[in-house]
Formats: C-alpha cells, sequence, structure tokens
C-alpha cells in the first residue's frame, strides 16, 4: 500500500513513462496504430495517418 511518502501522482507516471519510451511524437503514434488496430474505422478522413505530425509541432523558435 502506498503512504504520502510514496505517493506518485498518475499524471506523473504518464510523463515518465511518456519521455521514456519515445516521447510524446511517438506515443501519438502507438496511440494511433492501436486505435486503428483496435476500433477497426471504416470511415477517416482522406489524409489521415498514424504518422501525421501536427504543424505546431514543426514550429521552429527564433530570437
Amino acid at each position: 500500500m502506498q503512504t504520502a511518502d510514496t505517493y506518485i501522482p498518475h499524471a506523473q507516471k504518464v510523463v515518465t513513462y511518456v519521455t521514456s519510451n519515445g516521447g510524446l511524437l511517438a506515443f501519438q503514434t502507438r496511440w494511433r496504430q492501436h486505435f486503428l488496430d483496435t476500433m477497426n474505422p471504416q470511415y477517416l478522413p482522406e489524409y489521415w495517418s498514424v504518422d501525421f505530425v501536427p504543424e505546431a509541432w514543426n514550429h521552429k523558435q527564433t530570437l
């Protein structure tokens, strides 16, 4: 049983897992593939892709 001293919030566990397993983009790709494999969707937008990267993620910050 966890005590207050050993408690780790769920959100922290998720962030730790995602960052140690390829990062957010890899998580997104795995989730989308899981969605296809388990739900077998019949109607997706024409350009829907497991490997889609949101445009904002490609943004390069300039100073």
